[in-house]
C-alpha cells in the first residue's frame, strides 16, 4: 500500500469516497455476465461510500468480466486500461474488480500487467499474488441482495450421514495448448511468464505433483473401505461427462452444479476440498467455489493443501470455520476428524455460517467486504449506522396514565448531596479506533457503533469522576 496507493485522495476525514466507471459505457466490462453486472453496480449504488464526482474519489472502481481474455488479448486489455480517463499512467488508487459466477479455465487478469491497480479476482498465482494489497473473492453465486438465511439447512444434528465426502474429477489440459492459448510477455509486470508458470518446473517435479494426487486417491479409497464405523462418499470419476465443469490443469473439478451438490452436502459432516496439483495456483475459481457451497449448507471444509489462499484471509479468521491440512496429512485424515467433539463440529458450522451470510451469501455482501477491507486497510472509520427511532407499541388515540407525584419530606441526614443536572450520554466515542475486532463476528463490519456489548471493561479501581460509588459489604 505505501508503494503503490496515493494516501493524499483519501484522507481519515474523507469518509473514502469511491467512485465506478459506469459499466454500461466501460469496454472492459461488456462482457460481464447480466446478473453479476448489474447486482454489482447496484451494490456499488447502495453503498454509502459511492460518490458521482471522480474528482474527489479516494478509488476508482473498474468491474471487468471474468473471461475477457477469451475476447481480447492482454496487450489489448492493456490498452483499454490506459485509455481510463482517471488511469493516470499507472492505475493507482485504482480497484479491478472481476466477479466470476460459474467455475471456467478463463484467467480473467492474470498475466496482464495492471500496474498499481489493485486486483480483486477468484483466480491467483503465488508469484502473481501480492500479499496485503490484491484480494481474493469468492464467487458471485448468491442473490443478489438481501438475506440468505433462508436457503441454508438447520446447524443440527453435529453429525450428519457422511463423515466425510468428496465428489470431483481432476483436470488435465495439455500443457502445450494452454501455452499458445495465454502467452503472454516476459515484461509484464516483471515476473515470469505464463509458460514459466507452467514450464519452468522441472516436469519430474511436476511428475511428482501429480503423483502426490495419485496417493491421496489410494488412502481415501483405503480409508472407505477400511473403517466402516464411520461412512464415507468419496467419487473420483464424474459419472456424467455432460455434467463436469471447466477448471484449470491440474485442479479438482466439481461434478454437477449446486442443485446436485445440495443434496450431498446437507448429508455430509465434513467435505473434502483438495487444493490444485500445481502448487503455483493460490487461488481458484473452482476451489473458491467449493468453499462457497460447504459454507452454505454446513459441511465442515477441509482443505487439503495448506498453501491455498482463501477469500478476505487478512479480516476472517479462518481457522475457526475450516480445517487446512498439508497434504502430506492425509493418511492421518481419519485420525484428525475424529478428534473433533460434536461441540468442535457445531461451533465452526455456525462461525462458517456467520461468515457465509455477512461476507458472502449476496453479490451486495461481496462488494461491502472488498470496499470495507480496503477502507480499514487505510484507517478510514465507516459510516456511523443511522438512528432509528423506536416504533410506539401505542396508536395515536392513547393517552399516558400520570400518577400523581407525592412529594415526601427527606431529612437533612439523609442528604446524598444536591441532586446533578443530567449529562447525555457520550456518542461515538471511537470514530477513529481502529482494532483488529473491526470484523469480528457476530457483528457488522460495513458501520460504526457508539457501543457495542463487546465493550472492553474498566478495571474495579477504575475512579469515576462526578459520582458516588457506594461500598456494599457482606459478611458470611
Amino acid at each position: 500500500m505505501f508503494n503503490c496507493f496515493d494516501y493524499s485522495r483519501c484522507s481519515v476525514t474523507s469518509q473514502f469516497p469511491v467512485y465506478l466507471y459506469p459499466p454500461d459505457e466501460n469496454r472492459l466490462s461488456s462482457g460481464i455476465d447480466s446478473f453479476v453486472k448489474y447486482s454489482a453496480a447496484q451494490a456499488f449504488d447502495a453503498s454509502p461510500h459511492i460518490t458521482y464526482d471522480p474528482l474527489i474519489a479516494c478509488i476508482y472502481v473498474v468491474l471487468i468480466a471474468d473471461d475477457i481474455q477469451t475476447v481480447y488479448n492482454h496487450s489489448t486489455v492493456e490498452h483499454m486500461l490506459t485509455q481510463l480517463p482517471y488511469w493516470r499512467g499507472s492505475g493507482v488508487n485504482h480497484l479491478l474488480v472481476s466477479v466470476s459466477r460459474q467455475p471456467s479455465s478463463a484467467l480473467a487478469l492474470t498475466g496482464v500487467d495492471t500496474g498499481a491497480a489493485m486486483l480483486a479476482q477468484s483466480i491467483f498465482f503465488r508469484a502473481l499474488f501480492r500479499v496485503g494489497y490484491d484480494i481474493v473473492l469468492p464467487p458471485a453465486l448468491g442473490i443478489s441482495h438481501g438475506d440468505a438465511w433462508e436457503q441454508m439447512p438447520l446447524l443440527v444434528p453435529a453429525r450428519r450421514k457422511y463423515l466425510l465426502s468428496f465428489v470431483g474429477e481432476q483436470s488435465y489440459v495439455p500443457d502445450s495448448s494452454l501455452s499458445r492459448k495465454h502467452q503472454f510477455d516476459s515484461s509484464v509486470r516483471g515476473y515470469k511468464t505464463w509458460n514459466s508458470l507452467y514450464s519452468n518446473v522441472s516436469a519430474h517435479f511436476r511428475g511428482r505433483q501429480m503423483s502426490y494426487d495419485d496417493t491421496i486417491i489410494k488412502v481415501l479409497k483405503t480409508m472407505q473401505a477400511k473403517y466402516e464405523s464411520d461412512a464415507f462418499n468419496f467419487e473420483f470419476i464424474c459419472s456424467n461427462a455432460d455434467v463436469k465443469q471447466l477448471g484449470l490443469n491440474g485442479e479438482w473439478i466439481l461434478c454437477g452444479a449446486e442443485r446436485e451438490q445440495k443434496g450431498l452436502l446437507t448429508m455430509s459432516t465434513f467435505w473434502l476440498i483438495i487444493a490444485p496439483a500445481d502448487n503455483l495456483l493460490v487461488s481458484t475459481e473452482m476451489l473458491q467455489s467449493s468453499l462457497y457451497l460447504a459454507l452454505k449448507y454446513g459441511s465442515v471444509p477441509v482443505i487439503l493443501g495448506d498453501y491455498i489462499r482463501l477469500p478476505f484471509q487478512e479480516a476472517i479468521h479462518w481457522s475457526r470455520a475450516v480445517i487446512a491440512l498439508p497434504k502430506a496429512r492425509v493418511t492421518e485424515l481419519h485420525f484428525v476428524l475424529r478428534s473433533y467433539t460434536d461441540s468442535d463440529i457445531l461451533e465452526m458450522r455456525r462461525y462458517g455460517r456467520l461468515v457465509f451470510e455477512t461476507f458472502f451469501g449476496s453479490t451486495k455482501a461481496i462488494v461491502d467486504t472488498t470496499l470495507a477491507l480496503i477502507r480499514h486497510r487505510l484507517r478510514i472509520p465507516a459510516f456511523p449506522i443511522p438512528d432509528e427511532p423506536s416504533p410506539s407499541i401505542f396508536n395515536s388515540s392513547f393517552v399516558p396514565l400520570r400518577e400523581a407525584v407525592v412529594e415526601s419530606a427527606v431529612e437533612v441526614e439523609e442528604m446524598l448531596g444536591p441532586l446533578e443536572s443530567p449529562m447525555a450520554s457520550p456518542r461515538y466515542l471511537r470514530n477513529f479506533t481502529f482494532t483488529d475486532a473491526t470484523f469480528a463476528l457476530p457483528g457488522d463490519p460495513f458501520h460504526s457503533y457508539p457501543f457495542t456489548p463487546f465493550e472492553p471493561s474498566l478495571p474495579g479501581d477504575a475512579k469515576f469522576m462526578g459520582m458516588f460509588i457506594l461500598s456494599v459489604y457482606t459478611h458470611c
